[in-house]
């Protein structure tokens, strides 16, 4: 819900803190774009160095300075540099999610698991995004921002113990050997 401040947000960025209006909004979309599809190259190298949770970890903490940077900026330039690097958290923490959410649920009900996944990511960048446009209102829009930025650093240690699926064997736990039948069916 806190990354969903700066996509709820940025139109007001590009008009009324930066006075840009819709050709900046575009560069700063087109921004986040390009560094979520340069990003996606380096996901890999990135999850076999880091791990998932680091990696998602990661790219809160990028997400919580994008936003500020959004927050600060009053000309151009700044809020480029937060785009780019809000589009590669963004890449990096929705991918790491998704194969998280494919990978942990059995297949024999995945395409459902995944369904509810997926509604509950967009009712959460849907409500998020309600939420800080109301706490704009009351606060104004650098402070909604920077709520924002605070929250998704405070929201780290929170999740930590929740650790992402990787679709790895632990050491720990052995494979169910001759188990293909879904457990409805026995």
């Amino acid at each position: 819900m806190f990354g969903s401040a700066y996509w709820a947000l940025l139109p007001l960025v590009a008009r009324t803190q930066i006075v840009g209006g819709p050709a900046l909004y575009g560069v700063l979309l087109g921004a986040i774009g390009a560094a979520a599809v340069g990003g996606a190259f380096l996901l890999h190298r990135l999850r076999e160095k880091l791990g998932a949770d680091s990696l998602v970890a990661a790219a809160s903490i990028g997400t919580a300075l994008a936003t500020t940077l959004f927050a600060l900026a009053r000309h151009p330039a700044t809020a480029i540099v937060a785009s780019f690097i809000a589009g590669a958290s963004w890449i990096t923490a929705v991918s790491s999610l998704n194969v998280s959410a494919h990978v942990a649920l059995p297949e024999w009900v995945r395409g459902r698991g995944l369904a509810m996944y997926v509604t509950v990511m967009f009712g959460a960048l849907t409500i998020g995004s309600a939420i800080w446009g109301e706490v704009a209102v009351i606060a104004g829009l650098p402070a909604a921002l920077i709520f924002a930025a605070a929250g998704a650093i405070i929201g780290i240690p929170l999740t930590w113990r929740w650790k992402l699926q990787t679709g790895r064997m632990s050491t720990s736990r052995r494979p169910c050997i001759g188990r293909t039948r879904s457990p409805l069916t026995r």
